[in-house]
């Protein structure tokens, strides 16, 4: 048991005991309970006492051991200072040693030093250079691809334009020509009428009703030579019927063959060679 604990238990014991009156600080307390706390203090103390002897002889032995210890380092310390004194000259020498040595390594590295901030200096120029070179070059290439894409855009725009106005002047004159051709259809009745009106004045049978198909006159270009019309015939005869031609127009036809629709093809017009060269002094 702790000696600790049994002192604790006898304040505590004391702590609780009742005042006796009108006597100052005298209590009563359990006379039997101090007793036994008192003998158990009596069992307990000679243990912790060895404890604490032992404590100390074992503090004293590691004092002794660290006091010799450390004369023996003393000692050492000494013997190795007398023997570094004798060797003066020795330590001398290698301090001079040392110090042009640290002299070499310094004037060394200050060396290293500048050549590499000279290598860095130079470097960095360089790219600086090819940095701008490359930058000018780029714009330059850019530039006349820039001209260059300008020149065939407005080239284009030009032809886009030409071309527009050349098909659209040739849609006109599709467009005049299927006027100008387009067939006039004469209903069947006034054919009849007019072939009976024809074989009455002729003294013939009046020839069956067909459908007649009339062209308008055709004018004749201005590029084309003139062509010699039939011979248009008496008044008095009765004008043959003219059957539709069922069939498409062939290709190559003339605009003047019977019967066929005329046929344009529009071909483009490269731009003369003096329109080109205003393009190019535009852009």
């Amino acid at each position: 048991m702790d000696i600790d604990y049994l002192i604790d238990r006898l304040e505590a014991l004391i702590r609780n005991g009742k005042r006796v009156p009108l006597t100052g600080n005298k209590i009563m307390i359990d006379e039997q309970e101090c007793y036994d706390l008192i003998d158990q203090m009596r069992i307990t103390v000679p243990e912790e006492v060895k404890i604490a002897k032992r404590t100390l002889l074992e503090r004293e032995r590691i004092l002794a051991d660290a006091t010799e210890d450390a004369q023996h380092l003393i000692e050492q310390a000494e013997r190795e200072r007398q023997h570094m004194l004798g060797e003066k000259g020795l330590l001398a020498e290698a301090e001079r040693q040392r110090e042009i040595i640290i002299s070499v390594a310094t004037e060394e590295s200050d060396e290293m030093h500048m050549q590499a901030q000279s290598m860095y200096d130079e470097a960095v120029a360089q790219a600086q250079e090819m940095r701008e070179g490359a930058n000018q070059y780029a714009v330059q290439v850019l530039q006349e691809l820039e001209t260059l894409l300008g020149k065939h855009f407005s080239m284009v725009q030009n032809g886009l334009r030409s071309f527009k106005d050349q098909a659209e002047q040739y849609q006109q004159q599709i467009d005049e020509y299927q006027e100008q051709y387009k067939p006039e259809y004469v209903p069947a009745e006034k054919v009849a009428q007019k072939n009976s009106n024809a074989a009455a004045e002729s003294g013939r049978q009046p020839a069956q009703p067909t459908p007649t198909i009339t062209k308008k006159p055709q004018p004749v270009p201005a590029n084309q030579p003139q062509q010699q019309r039939p011979p248009q015939q008496p008044p008095n005869q009765a004008k043959p019927s003219v059957q539709p031609n069922p069939k498409p127009p062939e290709r190559g036809g003339n605009f003047f063959t019977p019967n066929r629709q005329p046929v344009l093809r529009a071909v483009p017009k490269p731009p003369p060679k003096e329109q080109e060269q205003e393009n190019e002094d535009g852009d």
